[in-house]
């Protein structure tokens, strides 16, 4: 069976503007836990990141939606899904 969602996850996903509403609705739910809650060791993971424009695309939205990465301690993680995004 053909699923045509198989591609449309992780990083993919949250740069998409079709999906910019759930994005900010997650990131709210990780400055409420990060911030009202006390609980700053909680870090933010980027999973299926394809391409170095995809990972500052996302930071950018991280960023607007008041996450900057270092900020109160705050890391982001990228899961790198090809070699050449490392070297």
């Amino acid at each position: 069976e053909e699923n045509p969602m198989i591609g449309f996850r992780g990083c993919g996903r949250y740069t998409d503007p079709f999906f910019t509403e759930c994005f900010e609705m997650e990131l709210d739910a990780i400055k409420k836990v990060r911030g009202a809650m006390g609980m700053t060791n909680v870090e933010i993971m980027i999973p299926f990141v394809r391409t170095l424009d995809m990972a500052r695309d996302v930071m950018l939205i991280l960023e607007k939606n008041g996450l900057k990465r270092g900020e109160n301690g705050l890391k982001v993680n990228m899961m790198a899904e090809l070699p050449s995004n490392v070297f």
